[in-house]
């Protein structure tokens, strides 16, 4: 649903959305344990659990509302087409909308964008 709004065919940013759907087929099938979890971080379908350093700490985001509240709470930036992105992704997966994996990768999109360092747990 969210694929390509606000991004051109063949911009950068669409080009960064379709390398990470196809990094996250890749894992999903090598490794199904990231999909579903490690250990005690359990993260929704088709949601990667990430860790991301803010202000010298470390943030656990398994899903997408932990994503949304991370936007809204802790972002450096409040603007951007990333960034705008990332929200209104995050958001539509409370209606059904968007997918997990479609608001991850625009959260990893504003993340590239806002140069927050993460990784994969």
């Amino acid at each position: 649903m969210c694929h390509g709004r606000g991004l051109q065919n063949g911009s950068p940013g669409e080009n960064f959305l379709l390398k990470c759907r196809a990094l996250a087929k890749v894992r999903s099938t090598i490794c199904p344990s990231l999909v579903s979890g490690i250990g005690d971080l359990v993260s929704t379908p088709d949601w990667l659990v990430l860790v991301v350093e803010r202000h010298q700490a470390f943030h656990v985001i398994g899903s997408a509302e932990e994503a949304l509240d991370m936007l809204f709470a802790n972002w450096p930036t409040a603007s951007g087409a990333a960034f705008v992105l990332a929200m209104e992704t995050c958001a539509g997966t409370a209606t059904g909308t968007v997918t997990q994996d479609e608001a991850q990768l625009s959260f990893l999109a504003a993340a590239l964008d806002a140069k927050v360092e993460f990784r994969f747990a």
